[in-house]
C-alpha cells in the first residue's frame, strides 16, 4: 500500500471530510452516492476517510457530480502552474 507522510495523510482526510459534507448537504447516503460513482458503499466510505488507495478518477467523478470539478481544474491549470510546479 502507498505510504504517505503525515501531512499528505491529513490532506486526504480533509478532502474526504469535504466530500462527506458535500454529500450530506445534498442528503445523499453513502450507498446512493457510491452507486452513482459505480463503487460500493465500502469503497466510497474509504474515500470519505481519506484512503490513499482510491483511484483519482473516482475523486474527479465525485467532484464533478458535486459541482466541484472547477476546483480540480484550478489545481492543474497551466496558468496557475509555476516553473517550479512543472519541474516536479
Amino acid at each position: 500500500m502507498l505510504q504517505l507522510d503525515q501531512y499528505e495523510q491529513e490532506l486526504l482526510k480533509v478532502l474526504g471530510a469535504r466530500l462527506r459534507a458535500a454529500r450530506k448537504a445534498r442528503r445523499l447516503t453513502q450507498t446512493d452516492f457510491g452507486r452513482y460513482l459505480g463503487i460500493t458503499r465500502q469503497t466510497y466510505s474509504k474515500m470519505e476517510h481519506g484512503d490513499p488507495g482510491i483511484d483519482v478518477g473516482y475523486w474527479i467523478r465525485a467532484s464533478a457530480m458535486l459541482d466541484c470539478l472547477e476546483q480540480w481544474a484550478n489545481v492543474i491549470s497551466r496558468q496557475a502552474a509555476t516553473a517550479q510546479d512543472v519541474a516536479c
